[in-house]
């Protein structure tokens, strides 16, 4: 796999096949491990070798049962701890959703009156807002 760095850590991005906090398990030659099939998937190992994950029915996606969609009920959202103050910082999101418009991600203040970044879907275009106190950029 290939390591990520992030704050507090590192984040492994594995190769087809491998999964794991490091890459560790193989799906081809491995066995079943505790966690290794998300969201209540549940791991069979097979005669031949290797395992596979039966994931309960939704939006999941094969081999290890991860989120492909996830919708919230409008006017919803998750609060995380506020970004530290950073002169510099790289941010990586994947996302996917059936809905036309949504609030992805926001970080400053409530009153968009100050510093703030948001990244929102609207109309099907992603749109990136963000202030440095001043004034306002959107990028489309």
């Amino acid at each position: 796999g290939r390591c990520r760095s992030r704050e507090g850590g590192y984040t492994c991005l594995c190769r087809d096949g491998y999964t794991g906090e490091h890459c560790e398990v193989s799906a081809r030659s491995g066995r079943c491990t505790p966690g290794v099939c998300k969201n209540g998937g549940t791991c069979v190992n097979l005669l031949v070798g290797g395992f596979k994950c039966d994931c309960p029915s939704g939006d999941f996606e094969k081999p290890y049962c991860q989120v492909t969609t996830r919708s919230f009920p409008a006017r919803s959202f998750i609060t995380f701890r506020g970004l530290r103050q950073r002169f510099h910082f790289t941010l990586a999101l994947s996302f996917a959703t059936k809905e036309r418009d949504g609030l992805l991600l926001y970080n400053g203040r409530f009153n968009e009156k100050h510093d703030f970044v948001a990244l929102e879907v609207i109309q099907e275009q992603v749109q990136l807002t963000f202030s440095a106190g001043e004034s306002t950029t959107t990028v489309s």
